[in-house]
């Protein structure tokens, strides 16, 4: 594709279009395809055997934590690969350029989970770090990329996001059976033992192969760097625009200063309840800032009101993901304790049981996708689809909780029941996320769309702490799992319920718009 470009930020005046690649798309679109598919292997590798790992005895090689314990470790974790997103964004637009930042993130995420597979408790948490990190720096970064990709209103746009989208689940799907089959299989460790290597230490073969995943992923875009030469440069404002973003800047950087302060004092307070705490003055600091930027650029009443029905969605979302992100944690443990998982004298790794929501996703995504598309204006609005999301998933834990006070000890289960719960969330989740961009770029003031699009990360972020807060209360033990599973479906239920009774409300403000279909990238 040639290009020319007004400044440093490689944004062309006029930019052809690039038919060269696969189905007539750009052909950097196939590198980041590869990239980002690499990356999320090894994400959800990792992440597939985590808690599993924490929760081990020593003797078999992990690190004999309590549930409680581990799942709050895997709830930060979550929080932060999330959150981190935030400055990622922010570093690339102003120092490294998108293109930069991809490769330095996902350096830095592979020498992350090579860190982890060097046996050791220092290592495991110094590779966390890492991961999280160069996850906050890559993540938004490569989704930025294939946007520049096209030409502004390029009707391949969407189709390639889908494609691009298609990877990301491609990826997921495949990282939990192979870090899965590395860390937990018998086969897998009679090899080991054949070498003469300790089969204890099969988790941190695991790990590995996550670093393994994300180093691909970098040769990927290394070697095919060239197609993407036009795209991801450093931002530079000119003169009267930089004169502006700092006079502007200056009370947001006291703000943010303010706040940083605030945050870090009150976690030192907390002492041995940080990880509870954080999440809580994180909060805060969020409804500070918005309240901040919105008295700043003096909005309307009509648009502090159209912030509040942000807020509403922003608590759906949270709530959501964190009964979704019980699949890594809660789900992953009653897999291990309570399903029956032999196939003949095979045992089934615990973690492939996380392959069947990214496959489901695969499956069904082109299946709403055509659906939402053949009812045209006849679809459920956005609102809706975003009341029915939370009631799906929520009916789903209802039937799980059922069927878990109904277990008795030692028992063993179906494993249809949870390959059947995966499904009920990957249903609210088809229809959550066509919802989320569509209502924060409709709702948003467009001077704060950025704020809000970073919130909306935070509140995914925050759903994934709450997400391992509530996962430690499992215990396989039919009324401890009733009460955990039970409360998570009452309250997903009780806050559909709660939308649809605002939904006249918040109807004269967002409009009834049927929300566009899209394949959910994580």
């Amino acid at each position: 594709m040639n290009t020319t470009s007004d400044s440093a930020t490689g944004s062309p005046v006029q930019q052809l279009r690039d038919t060269t690649g696969l189905a007539g798309h750009p052909r950097g679109l196939t590198t980041l395809f590869f990239t980002e598919m690499w990356e999320r292997f090894s994400f959800y590798g990792m992440r597939a055997i985590l808690v599993l790992y924490m929760v081990a005895a020593p003797g078999l090689g992990g690190l004999g934590y309590d549930t409680p314990h581990a799942t709050a470790i895997y709830g930060t974790y979550s929080m932060a690969a999330f959150l981190l997103a935030l400055p990622g964004g922010i570093i690339a637009d102003q120092l490294l350029g998108t293109r930069r930042a991809v490769l330095i993130g996902g350096i830095i995420i592979a020498c992350g989970h090579f860190t982890m597979a060097i046996p050791a408790v220092p290592t495991f948490f110094t590779g966390l770090v890492l991961v999280a990190c160069g996850t906050g720096l890559l993540k938004p970064n490569v989704s930025a990329l294939v946007g520049g990709l096209y030409p502004k209103d390029d009707e391949r746009r969407d189709s390639g996001f889908s494609i691009f989208y298609m990877g990301i689940n491609i990826g997921a799907f495949l990282a939990p059976l192979v870090c899965g089959f590395l860390a937990e299989a018998e086969p897998f460790r009679n090899v080991l033992r054949s070498f003469g290597i300790d089969p204890v230490n099969s988790w941190h073969f695991g790990f590995a192969a996550a670093g393994v995943g994300m180093l691909i992923g970098l040769i990927v875009f290394w070697r095919q760097r060239g197609r993407l030469a036009h795209v991801g440069d450093r931002s530079a404002a000119k003169p009267a625009q930089a004169t502006q973003k700092r006079q502007g800047g200056l009370l947001r950087t006291t703000v943010y200063i303010a706040l940083s302060v605030f945050t870090v004092i009150g976690t030192l307070l907390a002492g041995s309840n940080w990880q509870n705490v954080l999440p809580f003055l994180l909060a805060f600091d969020a409804l500070v800032l918005v309240v901040m930027m919105g008295l700043q650029e003096q909005l309307t009443a009509a648009e502090w009101k159209r912030l509040a029905v942000m807020g509403i969605y922003f608590v759906v979302t949270i709530a959501f993901w964190s009964a979704y992100e019980q699949k890594g944690s809660s789900l992953s443990l009653f897999a291990k304790d309570l399903v029956q998982r032999n196939i003949g004298s095979f045992l089934v790794p615990a973690a492939w049981f996380q392959s069947l929501t990214a496959l489901y996703v695969i499956l069904l995504a082109p299946v709403f996708a055509a659906l939402w598309a053949r009812l045209g204006p006849r679809q459920p609005s956005s609102l809706a689809k975003l009341a029915v999301a939370p009631l799906l998933i929520g009916l789903g834990y209802a039937g799980f909780a059922i069927m878990a006070s109904s277990l008795y000890i030692g028992a063993k289960v179906n494993p249809l029941w949870l390959a059947g719960l995966f499904l009920f969330e990957v249903f609210g989740e088809l229809c959550l996320s066509p919802v989320g961009l569509n209502l924060v770029t409709k709702l948003a003031p467009v001077k704060l769309v950025g704020l809000m699009m970073g919130l909306w990360f935070f509140g995914s972020s925050f759903g994934y702490k709450l997400a391992g807060y509530f996962a430690g209360f499992y215990m396989p033990v039919p009324a401890r799992m009733t009460l955990l599973y039970g409360g998570i479906a009452a309250g997903l239920i009780a806050v559909s319920a709660l939308l649809f009774l605002m939904m006249p409300m918040m109807r004269k403000l967002v409009g009834d718009e049927p929300a566009q279909a899209a394949t959910h990238a994580h």
